[in-house]
């Protein structure tokens, strides 16, 4: 009886294949599967495979196993025998600054797959240098010029953009966005209180309009407090944001805060309701001039760069902040006992909290090195500025 298919024999077990098949050519016979199969007792596909790798064993004295990782076909000219195979791992180890696996591929001839397959785990790979996400050449030029819009020559704020007021939307949520990572941080041995984090089944959020510049704070809340018409609890309910809310917000919160601070430009990354006829209108009826990923004007080539939180003071050094300290108060008020309760807290300290000394200084301090922060834009050719001072 014949034994099974196998790719992967023992090496006794190759080499019979091999050896027989030798002594048939050197006897004067044909080799042909059918006999080889006959000989040695393993079927016609397993004898055609490692009868078709002979050449292999000639030359370079080995067999290759797919056991061990190897597929069996052909080895690559480059790792043909032990020289080369250490003049590859030299050209790999040493690697030029941003230089990585393709490099060395190119430099050697062969496909990445081959380098890595035959070099597996005689080399310690570099990483290639990690980038923003989608953070590509055209996105740099579209930074840079934005930061050169808002700049002179001096590397100073222009005067018209001296008192700039910032606009971002944000959920603000009660435990932070990771709070179920968070949950079961705490419950392995945090001091903090623990009963308004396990009785939420769910992670409460509101949405608000968010606005700062270096005279001060302000925050407008989709949303307002209703009673749940079964329970009669009163709870907290986000409105939906669209046209209507986001001129209601400006109405309320923006305007009148920008006239009382005698601000007139600002720079917004709300991309769809900015393009909307009825916004701009209302803008321009009160002399505000706005800026953004939707303000097409003619300083600002396509407007508020993708990609650019660094931008923004409040995504890159308030939101962050803010959001901790929310969570904070949270998780130490030992008095709320589900989501509605949480919701109404929510709403009475997010406006508290923003409007403090506390977010007017941070506001003020940065805004202050805004100007920096872009001539670093530039310096870095774009890039992402991870530090802010």
């Amino acid at each position: 009886m014949k034994m099974a298919n196998s790719t992967n024999l023992k090496p006794n077990e190759r080499m019979k294949i091999i050896t027989t098949g030798m002594k048939m050519e050197n006897s004067g016979q044909k080799v042909t599967y059918v006999e080889l199969s006959n000989q040695t007792n393993f079927n016609r596909k397993t004898c055609k495979l490692w009868w078709d790798r002979r050449h292999s064993l000639l030359e370079t004295g080995t067999l290759c196993d797919r056991k061990k990782g190897r597929s069996g076909r052909p080895i690559h000219s480059s790792f043909s025998n032990k020289q080369k195979i250490d003049d590859a791992i030299i050209i790999c180890e040493n690697l030029g600054t941003g230089q990585h696996l393709r490099d060395a591929a190119n430099e050697l001839k062969c496909g990445e797959k081959t380098l890595r397959r035959h070099l597996k785990n005689k080399v310690t790979w570099k990483k290639p240098p990690m980038k923003e996400k989608n953070h590509n050449n055209y996105v740099s030029v579209k930074r840079i010029n934005f930061a050169r819009a808002l700049l002179n020559r001096h590397g100073k704020l222009k005067y018209i953009f001296q008192n700039i007021t910032f606009l971002d939307h944000k959920k603000t949520y009660a435990y932070g966005q990771n709070w179920t990572h968070q949950r079961q941080c705490r419950r392995k041995g945090s001091t903090k209180p623990l009963r308004p984090l396990i009785v939420a089944k769910s992670n409460p959020c509101i949405h608000g309009m968010f606005v700062a510049n270096k005279y001060g704070c302000d925050v407008h809340l989709h949303g307002q407090r209703k009673l749940r018409p079964r329970k009669r609890v009163e709870t907290w309910v986000d409105e939906q944001v669209n046209e209507e809310s986001y001129l209601r917000g400006l109405k309320i919160c923006v305007v009148p805060f920008m006239k009382a601070t005698n601000s007139n430009i600002l720079m917004s990354d709300c991309v769809n309701l900015n393009h909307t006829p009825k916004i701009q209108q209302f803008l321009s009826n009160n002399n505000i001039e706005l800026y953004g990923s939707a303000g097409y004007h003619h300083q600002v080539q396509g407007g508020y760069p993708p990609y650019s939180h660094d931008c923004s003071i409040l995504d890159s050094s308030m939101f962050g902040t803010f959001q901790s300290e929310i969570g904070d108060e949270i998780a130490s008020n030992t008095n709320l006992i589900d989501s509605d309760d949480t919701l109404i807290h929510m709403s009475k300290i997010i406006p508290q909290i923003w409007k403090s000394n506390k977010y007017k200084s941070i506001a003020k301090n940065h805004i202050a090195g805004y100007a920096k922060r872009l001539q670093a834009i530039i310096d870095n050719s774009g890039d992402i500025i991870k530090k802010y001072k």
